[in-house]
């Protein structure tokens, strides 16, 4: 990461954390440079460890990241690593996912050209147990299928989905949920959004009303 965007990201960092932004979450994927690239992902492992630390040096107490588990070609021993780094930086959050393959990205295109193996259910199922077991054997608390956080650090983003509690996304692609009837999604195109909000245009793409 260069100098000017790495000074930057922790000026941003800080005056969110200035402005009352108490948690802070983003993608780390895996540790593995190599897995990275296969999965399209502009970032290095390097780069995952800086932002943590930037984070924290902006005053961040409350940090999530994720992991994911089952990528083509990633093996026991490479899964663990992904978690030893993890709880080596020891976030209060962690999210760590089993691979879900999405149509048009990269990955999609590449097993389907036969570049990259299917994904292995089995390997994957084995992943998860490992997951769950070396997690919570560091103190963190297996509160939802695929996210663990240390005590008292449950993020409620998360189990509002479960209680059915009403939520309000902001910003390109979105989603909200009124906690009765009505939800909502904005635009996922950054750039229409932008030109949207400064038209002072509603965002809003989706609506679903369930009868």
């Amino acid at each position: 990461m260069a100098a000017p965007v790495a000074a930057a990201r922790q000026q941003n960092s800080s005056e969110l954390r200035g402005l009352g932004v108490n948690r802070a979450s983003f993608g780390a994927q895996t540790f593995d440079d190599r897995d990275l690239k296969q999965l399209g992902r502009t970032h290095s492992a390097d780069e995952i460890s800086k932002t943590f630390r930037q984070l924290r040096d902006a005053g961040f107490a409350n940090l999530n990241f994720d992991l994911i588990a089952g990528l083509p070609g990633q093996t026991l021993s490479g899964w663990q690593r992904n978690l030893e780094q993890a709880l080596t930086l020891r976030p209060e959050h962690l999210s760590l996912y089993l691979l879900d393959v999405h149509e048009g990205t990269p990955l999609a295109d590449q097993i389907r050209a036969g570049m990259r193996p299917k994904p292995d259910d089995d390997l994957a199922g084995e992943m998860y147990a490992i997951m769950i077991e070396q997690v919570c054997a560091a103190g963190y608390e297996h509160y939802e299928i695929s996210n663990f956080c240390l005590p008292g650090f449950a993020s409620r983003h998360n189990t509002k989905y479960w209680a059915g509690a009403p939520y309000y996304g902001f910003g390109n692609s979105a989603h909200s949920y009124d906690g009765h009837r009505r939800r909502w999604a904005n635009e996922r195109d950054t750039m229409k959004y932008v030109r949207m909000i400064e038209k002072a245009e509603s965002p809003i793409a989706e609506r679903t009303n369930p009868g």
